[in-house]
């Protein structure tokens, strides 16, 4: 006689696909049942477990990168958005007005660095810039 297959765990194993909590739970549910019966499914219930688990430690892979990777904080945004900016008498930031849902704040950016440009004459006396070249000679 051929044994059947258990059907909570290909159910199991289908649910494992869309839902991380109930599919796991059927799928431990059909191991259960499977070590009881002797039936067969301990396959489907193992790969719906498997695919849980992968699932989770991508969502947590996923959750780290966003928490360690650096991204714009909110100033560094506001000032990328920001208009009328001022030089201030440090030289080294301005104070710029950001402005959303009609609400105005003034803020204070650092100035982006500037590349030194050298203009140097060619023969037929037309100038060329270098945004390159190293200033230190």
């Amino acid at each position: 006689m051929k044994k059947k297959t258990n059907t909570l765990s290909i159910i199991g194993f289908v649910i494992s696909i869309f839902s991380v909590l109930f599919g796991t739970i059927i799928c431990l549910i059909s191991l259960s049942q499977i070590k009881q019966t002797k039936e067969k499914g301990k396959g489907f219930a193992i790969a719906g477990i498997i695919i849980n688990l992968v699932k989770i430690i991508s969502i947590i892979i996923i959750f780290a990168l966003f928490i360690l990777l650096p991204g714009k904080s909110a100033n560094e945004y506001k000032c990328s958005k920001a208009t009328n900016c001022t030089l201030n008498s440090d030289g080294i930031t301005k104070t710029c007005i950001f402005e959303e849902d009609g609400v105005e704040e003034y803020i204070t950016c650092n100035q982006p660095s500037k590349k030194s440009i050298d203009n140097y004459g060619t023969e037929d006396n037309e100038d060329t810039f270098d945004y390159d070249k190293n200033t230190e000679d």
